[in-house]
């Protein structure tokens, strides 16, 4: 039988283990190794993401910014191509705006005062206010305008004393403007 050499063993036994233990304790090295590049990438990563989302968040705001002015430059737009529009349908250009103002205050005789005209924008309406002498001459004025050419449906909307003193009448009207060959009708 062969002697055991036990010293001989226990070399041997502490090189296995610390090859083993080196091997084991290399791989869990490269393990944390790896762990912390994938943090470190993992937060470069998140902190790109943040500056990517900061990005779009203001290009986002610039955005609204620009529709909010758009929005506003659209609605001046459309307003004054409405006031155009109205314009156009009075005549501006062939006069029937003055002839229309010529009706009105031909309609008023000696016992009504107008003291406001006004047209709305984009609609075919007309509003008057004035005073009149006296309940009489007011409805002789409104019956003088339902007669004219180029207004229909003419409606008192206000009438009440202004002056018990003189009883003259505060009035105010509205009045439609005709719009079936309104050219033809003024002439």
């Amino acid at each position: 039988m062969k002697s055991w050499d036990f010293a001989g063993a226990k070399i041997a036994e502490r090189k296995f283990c610390r090859k083993y233990i080196g091997r084991q304790l290399r791989a869990i090295g490269l393990l944390v190794l790896l762990v912390v590049l994938v943090a470190a990438g993992s937060s470069a990563g998140k902190a790109r993401l943040r500056q990517r989302a900061s990005e779009a968040q203001s290009m986002l705001q610039q955005e609204r910014r620009r529709c909010a002015v758009a929005r506003v430059d659209i609605a001046a737009a459309d307003k004054l191509r409405l006031r155009m529009e109205w314009q156009h349908s009075l005549g501006n250009v062939t006069g029937r705006s003055v002839r229309l103002l010529s009706t009105i205050s031909d309609a008023a005789h000696e016992g009504v005062w107008l003291s406001r005209i006004q047209s709305s924008d984009g609609k075919p309406v007309i509003s008057v206010e004035g005073l009149a002498q006296s309940y009489a001459s007011l409805s002789l004025f409104l019956s003088r305008l339902r007669a004219s050419p180029g207004i229909t449906d003419v409606r008192l909307t206000d009438a009440r004393t202004a002056n018990e003193n003189t009883k003259q009448i505060s009035f105010a009207a509205d009045m439609q403007i005709a719009s079936a060959n309104p050219e033809a009708s003024l002439r």
